[in-house]
């Protein structure tokens, strides 16, 4: 992106956390004013040869937090900066 001419931010962090998606929404606001576009692609993976039966509890909430609740977090937190 920046090779293209867009400025680019960064923000470590995981999605599992709300505090990195508020984080990146006080940065967003900051630096541009508001939010474009959200691109929820953050998601963790495990492994995928267990069967339905098999898979242990602990890799669907890796799943959940990060999946679903990481882009609720950005969601919520972004929405308000988003220009509808």
């Amino acid at each position: 992106m920046r090779a293209a001419g867009g400025d680019v931010r960064l923000v470590q962090g995981s999605v599992t956390q709300r505090e990195v998606a508020k984080r990146a929404a006080a940065e967003a606001e900051a630096a541009f004013g508001r939010a474009d576009i959200v691109v929820n692609n953050a998601h963790s993976f495990t492994n995928p040869h267990y069967s339905v039966e098999e898979t242990p509890e602990e890799f669907y909430r890796i799943h959940m937090e990060s999946g679903f609740f990481g882009t609720l977090y950005f969601m919520q937190e972004l929405f308000s900066l988003l220009r509808i």
